[in-house]
């Protein structure tokens, strides 16, 4: 609400002011809806800009050999929150090399959607 007052008050005033935003904010205030048709490489990006460690683990996930899912049993739950189950029965869902994307899709919509 201050925002759109500060804005309309520049614009009628004819005063131009530097206000730096998030390039994650500006996807999401000029996206009508964000997530069901952003690619897992589009999540990715808005990841790295907002949590390069989180960033650094997914892409490091999706690049892993199929063999090396069987030891890393991993599953559909968010990481350090294993209560959290990232899809219904998510805690019963093992990752593979064949829904890793899915798993990446599913965890950054818990962590935009479902943390408003």
């Amino acid at each position: 609400r201050l925002l759109g007052r500060l804005l309309a008050q520049s614009l009628s005033d004819s005063r131009l002011f530097d206000l730096p935003l998030s390039p994650v904010l500006l996807h999401f205030l000029s996206s009508p809806s964000p997530f069901p048709c952003v690619s897992t490489s589009a999540h990715l990006s808005l990841l790295h800009q907002l949590d390069p460690h989180l960033f650094t683990s997914l892409h490091n996930l999706s690049l892993t050999p199929e063999e090396d899912f069987l030891h890393l049993e991993t599953s559909f739950t968010l990481p350090g929150e294993e209560s959290f189950e990232l899809l219904q029965g998510g805690s019963r869902k093992q990752v593979t090399k064949h829904n890793v994307k899915q798993f990446i899709q599913v965890e950054f919509y818990a962590l935009f959607e479902n943390s408003k």
